[in-house]
C-alpha cells in the first residue's frame, strides 16, 4: 500500500525492518505493479533499485507494469520503464497490448 500511495520513506523503513518485497497481493500483483499503478516516479525508482521483481513481471490478468502505468496515465513512469528493459510487445490474458492500455488511459 505504501508503494502504491507513493510513500517512499515508508517503503524504505518497512524494507529496513525486514518486509518481504517479493510478496504478491490477492490479484498476483507485486510491489512493482502497485508502485506503477500509483504513478509516483521516485517510488518506482526505489522499487527498481531493489531488483525484487522482473520489470516484465505479470500481475492480475497477466498485466505488466507498463500496462498499469499507461492505463492510469502515468506518463513519467512509462518513460522511466521504457528506458529500462521492458518488453513493450507483451499482451495480457485478454490479448490487449500496451497500445490498448495507452489508448484506454
Amino acid at each position: 500500500m505504501a508503494a502504491e500511495k507513493g510513500h517512499r520513506q515508508v517503503v524504505k523503513l518497512l524494507l529496513r525492518k525486514g518486509a518481504d518485497a517479493s510478496l504478491l497481493d490477492h490479484d498476483g500483483n507485486n510491489i512493482f505493479h502497485l508502485a506503477c499503478r500509483g504513478g509516483h516516479v521516485r517510488t518506482v525508482q526505489l522499487v527498481l533499485s531493489l531488483i525484487v521483481a522482473d520489470v516484465n513481471s505479470r500481475g492480475w490478468w497477466s498485466r505488466t507494469l507498463m500496462m498499469l502505468a499507461a492505463w492510469y496515465k502515468h506518463r513519467d513512469v512509462v518513460e522511466l520503464l521504457v528506458r529500462g528493459r521492458v518488453d513493450v510487445s507483451l499482451v495480457d490474458d485478454g490479448g490487449n497490448s500496451l497500445l490498448y492500455f495507452a489508448c484506454r488511459g
